[in-house]
């Protein structure tokens, strides 16, 4: 009978030490699932303008030059202010951080979209533009070769 008493302990000791054991696994996964999952940079900016650097635009520089130090500058400010906002969100609790590092990387997708709308909105306004143009002027072509 004892013998049976003793089976019986370790059963139960065994069963409440495998219950323990999974629910310290069991929220060890909740934690895991809650931990808030910091945006990266790389994803949000367009590929080869993730180190695009600030630089001031000299009026002596050609057209072009211009044009492409103008888009690096913005992707530079942005990622400044992505990172001023990273920085914002280090200082919150982890139930706070996830929904601030959300909130950081919606607004990051939204301002893409913003200035992809306005990219295409230029490239329609140029195409247009070049469309009157040539709707509107004659082309008359001369023969330069001998008969």
């Amino acid at each position: 009978m004892s013998k049976l008493l003793n089976i019986n302990k370790l059963i139960c000791l065994i069963g409440i030490l495998g219950f323990s054991i999974n629910s310290v696994i069991a929220s060890e996964i909740i934690n895991l699932a809650k931990a808030p999952e910091r945006p990266v940079w790389q994803e949000l900016c367009p590929q080869g303008l993730e180190n695009a650097q600030y630089k001031d635009i000299k009026w002596f520089w050609p057209d072009g030059t211009k044009a492409t130090q103008e888009i690096y500058n913005y992707w530079a400010k942005r990622r400044a202010d992505f990172e001023d906002s990273l920085a914002e969100c280090e200082f919150m609790t982890d139930e706070f951080k996830s929904a601030c590092y959300a909130n950081v990387k919606s607004k990051q997708l939204f301002d893409t979209e913003l200035y992809n709308i306005d990219k295409q909105k230029k490239q329609i306004s140029r195409q247009v533009w070049k469309e009157s143009f040539y709707k509107n002027t004659s082309s008359i072509m001369i023969n330069i070769l001998p008969k």
